[in-house]
């Protein structure tokens, strides 16, 4: 896989470029993402979740070693994920989203 595809993945779309809480805004995209694509389909949940964790693990490895940082900042597709994560096994609600949101943070 290119550098390129390397950075725009691991960055969430270059978020982590961003100089304002880049793991907040992955966050925040991460949460969007499942409210308005994933939101109560469990299957689509799950399976994507599963999905980006691998991508997003395997990648980080590779783009630290391509910013030559240990968790560097621009690294963001784990709080992406992580959003994710947190939500899995909740009933979809956009309040108790939300919750989980601000708890994530």
């Amino acid at each position: 896989m290119s550098i390129f595809l390397i950075k725009i993945l691991t960055s969430v779309f270059y978020i982590g470029y961003s100089k304002f809480v880049p793991g907040t805004l992955a966050s925040l995209a991460g949460f969007l993402a499942y409210v308005f694509f994933i939101k109560g389909n469990a299957a689509l949940h799950l399976g994507l979740t599963i999905l980006v964790t691998i991508i997003g693990f395997g990648l980080s490895a590779r783009a630290e070693a391509i910013f030559n940082k240990k968790d560097a900042r621009q690294i963001v597709i784990d709080d992406f994920y992580g959003m994710w994560v947190s939500l899995l096994f909740l009933p979809y609600s956009f309040k108790l989203s939300l919750a989980g949101f601000i708890l994530f943070r």
